[in-house]
């Protein structure tokens, strides 16, 4: 049986080189990057769309702050520039504990989340 090189067709997509696996996260979530270089996307998200880029653009934010060490996480915790916080499941809602606050793992109001919302607007 011959092999030929190159001719198998899995339909990965990339952005900015990151492979892109389509998953259904649960409801309200678009986009999730992870630890491992891969952003996961919303199946139904289309990939023509403005918001499809906007997402791609704050994930990949999240997939380079990891790079650089700025960002790490794992079940337990989130460490963003150094600061360790507390990360656990209150009411099924991911949450972290910012400046005494719990607030919910993708709140506006977490400082890498607001340098990814930056992001999402670059062309």
């Amino acid at each position: 049986m011959a092999f030929k090189l190159g001719s198998e067709k899995r339909g990965i997509r990339t952005f900015n080189g990151a492979p892109v696996l389509k998953r259904n996260m649960g409801a309200g979530i678009l986009a999730e990057a992870n630890k491992d270089g891969t952003i996961f996307v919303h199946p139904d998200l289309d990939e023509n769309s403005k918001l499809y880029r906007e997402t791609m653009n704050h994930e990949y934010e999240h997939l380079k702050d990891m790079a650089d060490g700025k960002l790490d996480y794992n079940d337990d915790y989130v460490r963003w520039k150094g600061q360790t916080v507390p990360r656990k499941d209150i009411n099924g809602v991911d949450s972290v504990k910012w400046n005494g606050v719990w607030r919910e793992v993708g709140s506006d109001e977490l400082p890498w989340e607001q340098d990814a919302l930056r992001a999402e607007h670059r062309a």
